[in-house]
């Protein structure tokens, strides 16, 4: 899947990919449409489609900010005001974001029935131990 593209990032027209991400993670999952949206990554073992497409904008913009001649560092580091508030350049979120934590701080929070099932322990590596099998998501 490309979905890590930046100009997916920055698209008006994310949530449709979004929709066909989700459609595709139930067939790997094997999950009905009545399943949270936040199971979707956890039973897929794939990250959720926002986090990827952050890290690809963040690799985007250290690979810039590395090459001092390019013409788009100026609006990278000193960036222009925003003209149209419809717009999402990238210069608004520059923190760099570690997808795994992200990740599991989303879960945490999320509001989701019965994710007390997911147990996030720090000495499973990359996988989260579930009563169902493994996920990704630590």
């Amino acid at each position: 899947m490309q979905q890590q593209s930046t100009v997916w990032s920055r698209s008006a027209h994310t949530s449709q990919v979004d929709v066909q991400l989700n459609s595709t993670m139930r067939l790997i999952s094997g999950t009905l449409h009545s399943t949270a949206l936040p199971w979707l990554p956890v039973l897929s073992n794939i990250e959720p489609p926002a986090l990827p497409r952050k890290a690809a904008t963040d690799k985007l913009v250290e690979k810039i900010v590395k090459h001092d001649s390019w013409p788009i560092l100026p609006d990278i580091l000193n960036p222009p005001l925003l003209q149209l508030t419809s717009r999402k350049p990238l210069w608004l979120d520059l923190q760099p974001v570690d997808i795994k934590s992200r990740w599991r701080h989303n879960w945490k929070s999320a509001q989701v029935v019965n994710s007390h099932l997911v147990c996030v322990t720090p000495q499973s590596g990359n996988q989260v131990s579930t009563s169902l099998g493994n996920s990704g998501l630590c």
